[in-house]
């Protein structure tokens, strides 16, 4: 019995059409403007403040009407504002806000760090230690995660072939690339599991 075809390349629903950063002393202030293919005609604003190297808001959020094909931006009622994914578009403008432009795959968190807490996380009763069954098993799910995880950062940093650009760093084919995230995925390591935990305060890993 062979395993399913790996599922296609999924597209963003959000888009990060521009990340905006203007010095203010010793801070910075950072405005990321998304739009969302769900939603045509809307585009929404996220104003930030990089304080300390801590990055501080939203300090203002603007939803703003578009013209569409017939060239009329859609009207903002309550209604409509009051039923937008408000939190969802946020998470995604703070990871924006926080990485910034990328240059390949060079990230400033520790992806192998990241990718093994992410595991204990979902799968606490994973143990390296317990075996050869476990370390194989733990193994194959940090390798799944780190690939999710450049996966996802290329995929909000702007690069338009993300795919291809973590095959790239890892000397593999984009399908492989893609067989990876869709077997992740099964492992419960889901697209909104991912972006929940890079868009989460970065927490301070050790080496030891």
């Amino acid at each position: 019995m062979t395993d399913p075809a790996p599922a296609e390349e999924p597209r963003p629903e959000l888009t990060v059409l521009g990340i905006k950063r203007t010095p203010c002393g010793e801070a910075e202030d950072i405005t990321v403007s998304l739009e969302d293919r769900t939603r045509p005609g809307l585009q929404v604003r996220f104003d930030y403040a990089f304080i300390a190297r801590q990055l501080n808001g939203p300090v203002g959020i603007h939803v703003e009407g578009t013209a569409g094909p017939e060239g009329v931006p859609p009207r903002l009622g309550v209604a409509i504002l009051r039923d937008l994914p408000i939190a969802r578009w946020e998470r995604v403008a703070r990871l924006a806000a926080a990485v910034g432009p990328l240059e390949g795959l060079a990230y400033s968190r520790n992806v192998k760090a990241d990718a093994e807490r992410l595991v204990r996380s979902l799968h606490p009763g994973v143990d390296p230690n317990s075996g050869k069954a476990g370390a194989r098993r733990w193994r194959r799910l940090t390798k799944l995660a780190e690939v999710s995880l450049d996966y996802y950062r290329a995929q909000m940093s702007g690069v338009h072939r993300y795919a291809e650009a973590v095959a790239e760093g890892r000397d593999v084919a984009p399908a492989t690339v893609r067989s990876w995230i869709f077997q992740a995925q099964r492992e419960g390591i889901t697209t909104g599991i991912v972006w929940a935990f890079l868009s989460a305060p970065e927490r301070e890993t050790s080496d030891a």
